[in-house]
């Protein structure tokens, strides 16, 4: 059985067709489309205008009566009906709501409390203590089985694992592994070392090149000359006085300025041979081969023909030393380059 019903329609008394005949026979009759404005006829125009709209507007005036009449009991219905129904059904759907609400909720942070625990003891025996839970970043709902929740958190840090694992193969794996816990993305963060390592070699080489020729610009002027096979500089007047190649590329800064101001210092006077320097040693790795001549002949002192050697050696001394066996090797035909 209905409990709200319309018992009787409002009834409206009017004559709007028949109205509505004369307003159009009116308005054909003042030839509104076919009006032109100008400076003599638009006083009459804004006239014409102005006694319509008034018209208009008693009209709705009578409209607007009418409608308000018929809301007043609605009006007075519907404040009913909210205070005894609807309102009544809000307050209890909203304390339903809220119970069940609060009860999933709470099944929710007991399956979390459940997952990460799963979560912790995994990351744990795998020595990732720094992958913390929230990394996992997945919604739990309460249609998904914990047993699902876990096969999926099994899969994930085993992932990780994985990635580790490959990460521990490259060269920079620290510097990789810094990058890889910012995103989990392995491929990008090996990417992203390998091109700031090729970045950093360049860098170096070129700073490593330009103080390199910058100190060799600075011996240079205080007449050090480059040995080849002792790979060092050394004093044209006195080659006791040397710094090999290496120390000119890898000493820093500190290092280099004393050593290239005890070097300046020590070689002022360029008339004076000075005695050989107590510990100034150089090294020189050599490979020689020597055309050697027999004398024994055969055939009317026809030469004999003789097997070329190879011999492999490191040689230690003073400058002085390794010059002059540069200099021995070369009066004698040996043939010789620096390994």
């Amino acid at each position: 059985m209905t409990q709200i019903e319309l018992i009787q329609k409002p009834i409206i008394r009017h004559s709007l067709v028949e109205i509505g005949k004369s307003v159009t026979e009116r308005l054909a009759a003042l030839n509104i489309e076919n009006q032109v404005a100008t400076e003599e006829t638009v006083t009459a125009l804004k006239k014409m205008r102005a006694e319509l709209n008034k018209e208009a507007a008693i009209f709705d005036e009578q409209r607007k009566s009418v409608k308000q009449a018929i809301l007043i009991h609605y009006n007075e219905f519907e404040i009913i009906y909210k205070v005894e129904i609807s309102e009544k059904f809000a307050k209890a759907d909203e304390t339903l709501r809220t119970k069940i609400r609060d009860f999933e909720a709470k099944i929710k942070e007991q399956k979390r409390d459940n997952l990460k625990e799963f979560f912790n003891e995994l990351t744990e025996h795998d020595n990732i203590g720094w992958l913390t839970f929230d990394r996992w970043n997945v919604e739990i709902n309460l249609s998904t089985t914990e047993k699902k929740y876990k096969e999926i958190i099994f899969d994930f840090v085993g992932k990780i694992v994985e990635d580790l694992d490959l990460i521990n193969t490259e060269e920079h794996a620290a510097e990789i592994i810094v990058e890889y816990k910012k995103t989990l993305k392995a491929a990008q963060a090996i990417t992203m070392v390998r091109q700031r390592k090729a970045q950093e070699k360049i860098e170096k080489e070129r700073i490593i090149f330009q103080r390199t020729k910058g100190r060799v610009t600075q011996l240079l002027k205080i007449a050090f000359v480059y040995s080849d096979i002792a790979n060092a500089y050394y004093f044209v007047k006195d080659n006791t006085f040397s710094i090999s190649l290496n120390d000119v590329e890898t000493l820093d800064n500190d290092q280099w300025n004393k050593r290239y101001a005890a070097l300046e210092e020590a070689t002022k006077d360029t008339e004076i041979l000075r005695p050989p320097t107590v510990g100034t040693t150089v090294g020189a790795t050599v490979t020689v081969a020597q055309n050697a001549q027999n004398d024994n002949t055969q055939n009317d002192n026809q030469p004999v023909a003789q097997e070329i050697h190879q011999a492999k050696f490191c040689v230690q001394g003073t400058m002085s030393d390794l010059m002059k066996l540069k200099e021995f090797l070369i009066s004698n035909n040996y043939k010789y380059n620096n390994i």
